[in-house]
């Protein structure tokens, strides 16, 4: 990274660089063990807050976040991570929300997918899991869903939120999240024809979505309010939404 050595951990792992403005190199971090490693999204808070999820790999490997962490994960099959670092790339916290024995299905279907951060580094984390106990046993789901894990800058699971989205599969990245913080809106974008592997099949309150581009309106609690979609454009993608101070909705 800018001429700075990293030492991989595996076949694939996870970087998180800073910069100045000016773009002299900072700092960098590598997460990672000895599998394939994805990350989902990276977000900062107004308070000094770098916040970072995504994908581990685990069953019977050591686990890196850089030379900050470590930890064997012995028979564990938790995958989904949420981790925060501040500014100057000091380690804060470490949060993984499935339980100890999540089994191995849900290693390849329980997925961190993208998150938001306000400005007091309030965490909405957008995830598809299947049905078990999360966040410590603090809520247990049960049925297969998208749902928004929200934990304060401190790293504690403070609500949960399930989504009026269907899908058979979709992986990091699959969607991309915006939280409108004024109205209390989510606003989900993407793909919805499901030509890739990372979102098949998706549904939004019931309704398959088969146009290649959309945008679509949630409420606080997870409610469909309405969507918007092209009518063509295959291969093309939405990335996430912006809001501007009117509260009015782009995707690029």
């Amino acid at each position: 990274v800018a001429g700075h050595s990293k030492s991989a951990y595996g076949s694939r792992d996870i970087m998180l660089s800073s910069f100045k403005c000016d773009g002299t190199y900072r700092w960098s971090k590598l997460f990672g063990g000895s599998s394939d490693d994805v990350a989902a999204a990276v977000k900062t808070d107004s308070l000094g807050g770098v916040y970072i999820t995504g994908y581990l790999a685990s069953h019977f490997i050591t686990l890196h976040l850089d030379s900050d962490t470590s930890w064997a994960t012995g028979s564990s099959y938790k995958t989904l991570f949420l981790a925060k670092y501040d500014t100057a790339g000091n380690y804060k916290w470490l949060n993984m929300p499935e339980s100890d024995t999540v089994g191995i299905t849900a290693a390849s279907n329980n997925t961190a997918i993208d998150m938001d951060v306000d400005g007091s580094g309030n965490i909405y984390l957008m995830t598809g899991l299947l049905p078990g106990s999360y966040a410590g046993g603090s809520f247990v789901v049960t049925s297969k869903g998208v749902y928004i894990l929200k934990y304060s800058n401190n790293g504690f699971f403070q609500s949960n939120t399930k989504m009026q989205i269907g899908y058979t599969r979709i992986g990091p990245q699959g969607l991309s999240l915006k939280r409108d913080f004024t109205l209390n809106r989510y606003y989900v974008t993407g793909n919805g024809v499901g030509i890739t592997s990372l979102v098949q099949n998706l549904t939004f309150n019931g309704t398959a979505m088969t146009k290649p581009l959309f945008i679509g309106a949630f409420d606080n609690s997870g409610t469909f309010l309405w969507k918007r979609e092209n009518t063509s454009g295959y291969g093309t993608w939405f990335g996430r939404a912006a809001i501007d101070d009117q509260d009015r909705k782009s995707g690029v």
